[in-house]
Formats: structure tokens, C-alpha cells, sequence
């Protein structure tokens, strides 16, 4: 991320730049976050509880993360999603469980189950919930897509492709991978 700022901005880092200094401070808040000492109070912001709970689980400590869960006194739906991300990031099957117990659901929960059951081999788990979702968005189709594809499940992935009501380069490439890889060029050039 810090790469992808200094090249689009031609930005160059010293001691003194801007960007350096909001990186220095980015990682000062990130070290503060995973430390120890950092505990939870009645009365800490929910905001910095998600992203303690988001940092925690990137660095594979999701114990950790589901004790601060845990001890949340409010949670909102950007807290169970991060927790159910945590889980899926960590490979861990339990978030399904969570996911079920979450009082709100938003197409980002649903989109991190989708990649959950892909990740987990639970192909027609993840039609489930995709055809369980209130609402979809383009992440959602691609996800189903995807993983249709990588389970070299081409029909299924070229209906959904078919019922897609938006599609952008991620769908087509998707539909284009499937069908080179199964050696089925002509079909991939059509797309």
C-alpha cells in the first residue's frame, strides 16, 4: 500500500516529507494497537476495537482478536465482519458459526462468507449464500465466478456470468482463465 502511494504520487521519502511522516505515525498507532498493554475499556471507541481486531487477525493473532470480541460491549456490523474476516483469513471454519449469530449482515458479510466457502472447498455452501443475499454487488458475482472457475465448475460460473446484470474486467477475466485453462480456446476468445 505504502509502494503502490509513493508511485502514483512520484513521491519521494525523507525525514521530513509528508508521507514519511504519516507513515511513521501509521505504524507508531499500528505497534500501539498490537501491544499488550493496549486494554479494552467501557468506553473505548468501537471504530478503534474493529481496527485492533482487523490488525490482530493480519498478524494470524485471532485468539486474540475473538478475546477482544468478546469483551466489546457494543459491536456493530463493520466489528462482525471483521471478526468473520479474521476467521476466514485465518483459515479457521468457525466463522460460519459467527456469521450465523451476526444480528446484521451487510454485502461485505456475505461477500467474506462466499470467500470463506470458496476457501474451504464449500462450493455449494457459497451458492447458498449467495443466493441467500438480499442484495449482491459486483464483488459478489466475480466471488461466485471465481470460484465456480477455480473448481473447474465453467457451466455454473458462465450462467452466473449470463445473469450478471453489470460485468467489468474481473468477470470476463475470470471467464477467459476457466476456459484457457480447461483448453477450451475458442470458448475463452469469445469472451
Amino acid at each position: 500500500m505504502v509502494l503502490i502511494y509513493f508511485w502514483v504520487n512520484n513521491a519521494t521519502c525523507s525525514s521530513n516529507s509528508g508521507p514519511c511522516q504519516f507513515i511513521s505515525r501509521a505504524c507508531y498507532i499500528f505497534r500501539c494497537l498490537l501491544s499488550p498493554q493496549f486494554k479494552l475499556s467501557s468506553t473505548q471507541d468501537v471504530y478503534v476495537c474493529n481496527v485492533k481486531i482487523g490488525a490482530l487477525s493480519r498478524a494470524g493473532k485471532i485468539e486474540a482478536a475473538r478475546q477482544l470480541f468478546d469483551e466489546m460491549p457494543t459491536k456493530d456490523v463493520v466489528t462482525w465482519n471483521a471478526i468473520v474476516t479474521g476467521y476466514r483469513k485465518n483459515g479457521i471454519l468457525e466463522n460460519q458459526e459467527t456469521v450465523r449469530l451476526m444480528p446484521a449482515r451487510n454485502v461485505v458479510s456475505w461477500n467474506s462468507m462466499i470467500a470463506g466457502c470458496f476457501e474451504n472447498e464449500m462450493v455449494d455452501e457459497a451458492f447458498r449464500y449467495f443466493r441467500s443475499m438480499p442484495e449482491r454487488n459486483i464483488a459478489s458475482w466475480n466471488a461466485m465466478i471465481s470460484g465456480y472457475v477455480k473448481y473447474d465448475r465453467l457451466e455454473e460460473a458462465s450462467r452466473l456470468f449470463e445473469e450478471m446484470p453489470r460485468r467489468n474486467v474481473i468477470s470476463y477475466t475470470a471467464m477467459i482463465d476457466g476456459y484457457a485453462k480447461k483448453g477450451d480456446l475458442e470458448r475463452a476468445r469469445d469472451f
